[in-house]
C-alpha cells in the first residue's frame, strides 16, 4: 500500500506562521471524514475537521493541544478546501 501526502501551513489569527509545525494530509486513507495530521518536536495528532475532534494524539500537553486545536478551528474552510483540491 502507497501513499502521499500534502502539506499545509497553518498561521495564528495575526496571520503569524507557526514554525516547527507541520501539518498535513495523507492519501489513501479510506473513507475517513476530512481530516488533517499535525506534528512537531515529539508531538503528533489527527482532528477530524467538522466538528474538529482530536482523534489520536502522542507527546502533545493539554496547552499545546489546546493551541493546535484553535489553529484548526480558525482555519476550518482553507483544511476543507485543500483536502478536496488534493484528494477530490
Amino acid at each position: 500500500m502507497s501513499y502521499s501526502s500534502s502539506s499545509l501551513q497553518l498561521s495564528d489569527a495575526n496571520g503569524t506562521k507557526n514554525p516547527g509545525i507541520s501539518s498535513f494530509f495523507f492519501s489513501n486513507e479510506g473513507n475517513e471524514p476530512i481530516h488533517i495530521h499535525v506534528e512537531s518536536g515529539n508531538g503528533y495528532c489527527k482532528f477530524w475537521i467538522k466538528p474538529v475532534i482530536l482523534v489520536y494524539t502522542s507527546g502533545y500537553s493539554a496547552t499545546e493541544l489546546n493551541k493546535i486545536q484553535k489553529l484548526i478551528e480558525e482555519h476550518t474552510n482553507l483544511i476543507e478546501s485543500s483536502w478536496n483540491e488534493y484528494l477530490g
